[in-house]
């Protein structure tokens, strides 16, 4: 699942096929190394992607201790291309079909956010202004 997502996501600092789970963290690596030091920003963005993405997807099939859901904060940062998010926006949206909930908060543009919506089952709530407000008396 991994590996198909790094494709998905356009992940190029090294073939895909090379990466593994350490037996011991669980954590994606490439010849025993953890992949932070060997990849680029987005790259590690795409990997963290894959990886949370990948272990909600092993609980539709293996008894984890997962709890089926998913929260991604500004997945966009490093600038990640929109061929990546739109491949992660339409992964996420087979979760519901599996009882499972994947959350983005986002400052997306509006108007591309819903076009990459398009076609996917998915609810969107749109805040406007910060989620966080402060109450001034």
């Amino acid at each position: 699942s991994i590996r198909q997502q790094l494709k998905e996501y356009g992940f190029r600092s090294v073939s895909s096929s090379e990466i593994a789970l350490s037996p011991f963290t669980y954590r994606p690596e490439i010849e025993g190394f953890e992949l932070q030091t060997t990849i680029s920003a987005s790259d590690l963005i795409r990997t963290i992607w894959a990886y949370q993405s990948g272990m909600l997807e092993v609980a539709r099939e293996a008894a984890t201790n997962h709890p089926g859901m998913l929260v991604f904060d500004e997945p966009r940062q490093q600038s990640t291309r929109d061929v990546s998010f739109v491949a992660l926006l339409k992964r996420a949206s087979l979760a519901s079909k599996f009882g499972q909930q994947v959350i983005f908060f986002t400052s997306e543009d509006k108007t591309r956010l819903k076009e990459h919506l398009v076609n996917l089952d998915h609810s969107l709530l749109e805040i406007d202004g910060r989620v966080i407000k402060s109450l001034r008396r």
